[in-house]
């Protein structure tokens, strides 16, 4: 929990990034406890394909991306840099403050300050932005980085239907597990509405986690974004949208 205005500003100046919107701050430091969850959820996510894409163009692998976003890498970032200022916490505010960051200035300020706080002296590249009708070729795509952008995807679209107030980390949870998993894309592909949206050589699931990988590192953020909910809707929503009452977190 912070201490208000110069707690505020303190952890704004330690992770190198300063929010519009101070409720997503206050949510990820445990202030409102009822979005913390979601924001965490969603952090974890985008935190993890930052680091995978950074990972893959430095020639990194899985494994040490899944070293960088561990427990206790986190756990240690946040007993070097964040203990003094957040009280209680863990390393689950490292991601919180991640998800906050991806819903109040978008993916590659959150990429950003998840190299700056997780990944010490890689600065995150931004990737151009252009516009694709269809998913890329997956043959240059990896797919574990293909399946980390699904999932983040999944994550983003359910907290931007819901918002971060109503949307609960088991369903984050239920919805990325039931709907990333192999025997779902396997069927979706084979689904007309989805083939619009996939290039020709997309058949299973393997080479859709391919093709989304192919388009993240091609077209970035946003543009993958969009295809990759085009895709997995076809299947059906990946959320209902927030009941009324329901507080939405603004987006860029």
């Amino acid at each position: 929990m912070l201490c208000e205005d110069e707690g505020v500003h303190s952890v704004e100046r330690e992770i190198g990034y300063r929010f519009r919107n101070r409720e997503l701050l206050r949510s990820a430091t445990g202030v409102w406890r009822r979005s913390f969850g979601a924001l965490e959820h969603l952090g974890d996510a985008i935190a993890d394909l930052a680091v995978a894409v950074t990972c893959h163009r430095l020639d990194g692998d899985a494994e040490t991306a899944a070293q960088i976003v561990a427990n206790a890498n986190l756990e240690r970032v946040f007993s070097n840099r964040l203990r003094r200022l957040v009280r209680p916490g863990t390393g689950d505010v490292i991601e919180a403050l991640i998800g906050a960051v991806h819903l109040d200035g978008g993916f590659d300020e959150a990429a950003r300050v998840t190299n700056a706080l997780l990944i010490e002296g890689v600065a995150w590249q931004p990737i151009p932005i252009s516009r694709a009708d269809a998913l890329e070729e997956p043959g240059v795509g990896p797919v574990w980085v293909g399946a980390l952008v699904l999932d983040a995807v999944v994550a983003d679209r359910v907290v931007e239907l819901r918002g971060a107030a109503g949307t609960s980390q088991r369903e984050l949870s239920t919805t990325r597990a039931t709907r990333t998993s192999t025997a779902a894309l396997d069927r979706l592909v084979r689904e007309a509405g989805a083939r619009p949206r996939l290039a020709a050589a997309v058949g299973d699931a393997r080479a859709l986690k391919a093709a989304a990988a192919s388009t993240m590192l091609a077209r970035g953020w946003d543009t993958t974004r969009r295809l990759v909910v085009e895709v997995l809707e076809v299947g059906g929503p990946l959320a209902r949208p927030a009941r009324r009452g329901v507080l939405r977190q603004s987006r860029r």
